[in-house]
Order: structure tokens, then sequence, then C-alpha cells
């Protein structure tokens, strides 16, 4: 459980509302993370 003043920090506010931007560029990131690992593990047959 999170203490009740770190909602009110300046940083969680800014996370919070870039959340949505975040999001997709973290899938993004996993993503081709993913697909780096599979064409190197293809590769290295």
């Amino acid at each position: 459980m999170l203490p009740k003043h770190i909602w009110n920090t300046p940083y969680y506010k800014l996370k919070w509302r870039y959340r949505w931007f975040m999001q997709p560029m973290v899938m993004l990131v996993k993503g081709l993370n993913w697909l780096v690992i599979k064409i190197v593990k293809m590769a290295s047959k």
C-alpha cells in the first residue's frame, strides 16, 4: 500500500497525465524487444 502523500507528488501527477501516451509506447517497446529476440533466436539456429 502506498503512502497517501505520494498521490500528490508532481511526478505522480505527470505519470498519470501521460499514462495514455506511455501505455502504447511501452507496448511498442515490448513488441520490438520480443521481435528482436525472435529474430536473434532464428538467426542463431
